[in-house]
């Protein structure tokens, strides 16, 4: 069960800071008004932060309980 948790957080962490690289990416590649566009992409990015916290904190409790 451990292992689907950490997978998981992993292939979501992986695939929104994927996002925010190609939004960024995008967001230069237009030239327009790019201050929405890169608050959105470190918001991602933080999301993709927080899922993998998550796994790593799921890694750690099950280590300690056993």
């Amino acid at each position: 069960m451990i292992d689907v948790v950490v997978l998981l957080c992993g292939v979501i962490g992986v695939a929104l800071l994927t996002e925010a690289a190609w939004t960024m990416r995008r967001s230069v590649q237009e030239g327009g008004d790019t201050t929405a566009v890169v608050a959105k992409a470190v918001h991602i990015a933080m999301a993709a932060s927080l899922c993998g916290a998550l796994g790593l904190t799921a890694i750690l409790i099950f280590a300690v309980g056993h």
